[in-house]
């Protein structure tokens, strides 16, 4: 293994990390994640999975990639799954400490209580927690719970493959929804045999995992644009979101719902707002998400789309806009030009318009459409306080 050469010390950290997040994706992605995965608990972060091959072929990567993290002062937890042999053969700390990377091994004996202070305290101190997975340990079990101890809502495969592949093209799937794509993807041999296996184990974590997570299978080089950017690099696994869908207020929980747009604008909501009249309503079961839209014309107005904090990165917005545009071909809506979401809104719309503090969106709407619908959306009401 060659020596990773150390970071500048008259450089801070962060400004060297952002710098180079900057140069693989949108500087407000980076901003975005980082600030998203700095607010929960230092232990929540992630759980990366390492196994035998790439701890033989491909551990430069995945110590530049951890480092960087590192700086970030995000500390990912990373399950080393290979046989003691192999991993007292490869002298894996003698590559951390190459790497200038501080790190405490755990066995994976440990009760629950005593591997969360070992990580907490690990943590603490600024050094990297490792724990050890046999291979004929249960991966489903040991992961799942791994996951729930540490409240923490993605898990990160690191693979040569860099995700799952297309059976017919090697092309990389950028998501597979469970709840949508399980039985196209596995039953019916849209991806190879080994690594149907692989998200059928995913499916297992993912199912008896007590919260909400995610599974990003990616390559060791790609970790960081994988963590960063709103596209991502690899495959991202989910269970999928279940929204529920209505057209009146009657079927609407007043209470929940005030309560995401408030955390998710980061703004008190005008009680007026609920007697306004809405056509189509789209709530994640557990209103984590929601989505409320006007009839205008031939068109749809999307009055409100949020996501609430605890939800962002689970793919919930994504499942939301799915929703959307699978039963609006027409539609149109409004930012403000400085919010982060406004970044997001420019990969997803066919047109916009800026007009002073607001950008207007439209997607499958007819060029002569536009004017009015400009005209429209800079009318509505602001229905957020302050």
């Amino acid at each position: 293994m060659t020596e990773i050469i150390p970071f500048k010390r008259h450089k801070k950290p962060q400004d060297l990390v952002l710098r180079f997040l900057n140069s693989v994706g949108h500087k407000l992605d980076a901003d975005f994640y980082l600030k998203l995965f700095s607010s929960s608990s230092p232990e929540s972060f992630a759980v990366i999975v390492l196994e035998e091959d790439i701890l033989k072929d491909e551990m430069d990567a995945v110590l530049f990639e951890i480092r960087y993290l590192m700086r970030l002062s995000l500390y990912p937890v990373v399950l080393i799954r290979s046989s003691k042999d192999f991993l007292e053969r490869l002298e894996i700390e003698s590559y951390f400490k190459k790497a200038h990377i501080a790190l405490n091994f755990l066995s994976n004996e440990y009760s629950d209580d005593e591997k969360l202070e070992f990580i907490r305290a690990r943590i603490k101190k600024q050094t990297l927690p490792l724990l050890h997975l046999e291979p004929d340990l249960d991966m489903i079990d040991e992961i799942s719970k791994l996951a729930t101890l540490l409240r923490t809502s993605k898990v990160i495969f690191l693979r040569k493959t860099g995700g799952i592949l297309n059976a017919e093209d090697s092309a990389l799937l950028s998501i597979i929804n469970l709840n949508v794509d399980f039985e196209t993807f596995v039953k019916e041999n849209h991806i190879p045999s080994k690594q149907a296996d692989f998200v059928k184990t995913c499916a297992g974590i993912i199912n008896t995992c007590r919260h909400k997570i995610i599974i990003s299978v990616v390559s060791p080089n790609n970790l960081l644009r994988e963590l960063f950017t709103v596209k991502g690099a690899g495959t991202l696994i989910q269970r999928g979101s279940l929204i529920k869908t209505c057209k009146n207020w009657e079927n609407i929980d007043p209470r929940s719902l005030k309560r995401l747009l408030e955390a998710s604008f980061e703004k008190k909501i005008d009680q007026d707002f609920f007697t306004q009249k809405m056509d189509y309503f789209y709530i994640e079961e557990n209103y984590l998400g929601a989505a409320l839209l006007k009839d205008y014309k031939d068109t749809c107005y999307l009055s409100k789309f949020a996501v609430g904090t605890e939800a962002r990165g689970l793919g919930v917005g994504r499942d939301l806009w799915g929703e959307i545009i699978k039963n609006h071909k027409k539609i149109f809506w409004r930012s403000r030009s400085d919010k982060f979401i406004t970044h997001w809104y420019i990969k997803q719309c066919d047109g916009m318009h800026k007009a002073g503090e607001w950008t207007i969106f439209w997607k499958g709407l007819d060029q002569q459409q536009i004017s009015d619908i400009i005209e429209y959306a800079l009318t509505q009401k602001v229905d957020f306080i302050g």
